[in-house]
């Protein structure tokens, strides 16, 4: 009995310990951000698993669909500006084309969901004022495109223009809460 009693003393501090260690540290508070951006494109990165005999996007042409939909968002969302006193927001964006049988004896030309990153740093001069990283992002299609992947029918290059509008949006969404 006394073995039990002294056990439960014992886990009982342990546990007091880290409730102690395990509080919130304080905000650090942030600068703040101006309303609207600079931006003059994004850095892009592009990675292909394969080469495949169907012709898809070339890393310019996705670059650029990127950067015209980001702009594109930036005015519609009121978040653009050509005003050298505004923060400037820096894209770095990679894209990794993948296809279905990637790592496989059976590899294929049709288009898997690409794999995306990207980093945002939304800056003053040289000062980094916010950054967004994200890692690993893929395409949430729906059930008939999840289908078409599943089928290996993803083989035209107009699924990317899908692919660069979601992602073109997500980031959108990040540069949105960070204000």
């Amino acid at each position: 009995m006394k073995y039990i009693f002294t056990k439960a003393i014992l886990v009982a501090f342990i546990m007091s310990m880290f409730v102690g260690c395990g509080g919130t540290t304080p905000n650090t508070p942030q600068l703040p951000i101006t309303k609207q951006f600079r931006f003059d494109g994004v850095t892009f990165y592009f990675a292909d698993t394969h080469s495949t005999e169907i012709i898809y996007h070339t890393d310019k042409e996705l670059e650029a669909l990127l950067n015209a939909k980001i702009i594109e968002l930036l005015k519609e969302k009121n978040l653009f500006s050509t005003d050298s006193t505004m923060n400037k927001l820096e894209i770095r964006a990679s894209y990794i084309r993948t296809y279905v049988g990637d790592a496989t004896p059976f590899s294929s030309d049709a288009l898997r969901y690409p794999v995306c990153n990207y980093r945002i740093e939304i800056t003053d001069n040289s000062t980094v004022l916010r950054v967004v990283d994200r890692r690993n992002l893929t395409y949430q299609g729906g059930f008939i495109m999840n289908l078409q992947g599943i089928s290996a029918s993803l083989r035209d290059k107009q699924y990317e223009l899908k692919f660069i509008e979601a992602y073109a949006n997500t980031v959108i969404e990040s540069i949105e809460a960070l204000q």
